[in-house]
């Protein structure tokens, strides 16, 4: 066999997928969330499949059993629900950024400048009102779940 296939094969063998000790810690996890007599075994008393809970849900008319039409349902209310969740968050967004951009937008034309976001930034920031900006008025931006974006570390957080 060729020595250079040779080589990719192993590397691909190496590299490829969950290395064993992924796979053994996430075995562990699942074991030890459904082992209910700790034996570190889950007997098939004991195994809930992740679709259980789901069907529980589906099954509109509480008859023990899912039908196609109560699962499509269910998922339609699923849908329903997530797009709600959705427009609620795009809408609050949308009014945190107007409210933001009014505070940068000093002169009230429509338009925020770069001096206009320096002297607004600047203003948020010097707490005293003395002009300039001392340790303490530096603080670390507050982050929501989802902003771990590099281009917001900088000196002033991250």
């Amino acid at each position: 066999m060729n020595i250079k296939l040779l080589i990719i094969l192993i590397s691909l063998a190496i590299f490829s997928g969950p290395t064993l000790a992924q796979k053994d810690r996430h075995g562990k996890r699942l074991i030890s969330h459904l082992d209910e007599d700790g034996d570190e075994l889950v007997s098939i008393e004991e195994f809930r499949a992740p679709e259980q809970r789901m069907l529980k849900h589906a099954d509109l008319n509480e008859d023990g059993a899912v039908t196609l039409d109560e699962l499509q349902q269910h998922m339609a209310e699923q849908a329903a629900r997530r797009q709600e969740e959705h427009e609620a968050r795009k809408s609050e967004m949308q009014r945190r950024m107007t409210e933001h951009f009014a505070e940068l937008d000093i002169d009230g034309d429509g338009s925020v400048t770069a001096e206009e976001a320096k002297l607004a930034i600047f203003g948020r920031m010097d707490e005293n009102g003395d002009g300039f900006l001392a340790a303490d008025e530096i603080k670390r931006p507050e982050r929501g779940p989802r902003r771990h974006r590099k281009e917001h570390d900088g000196p002033f957080g991250g």
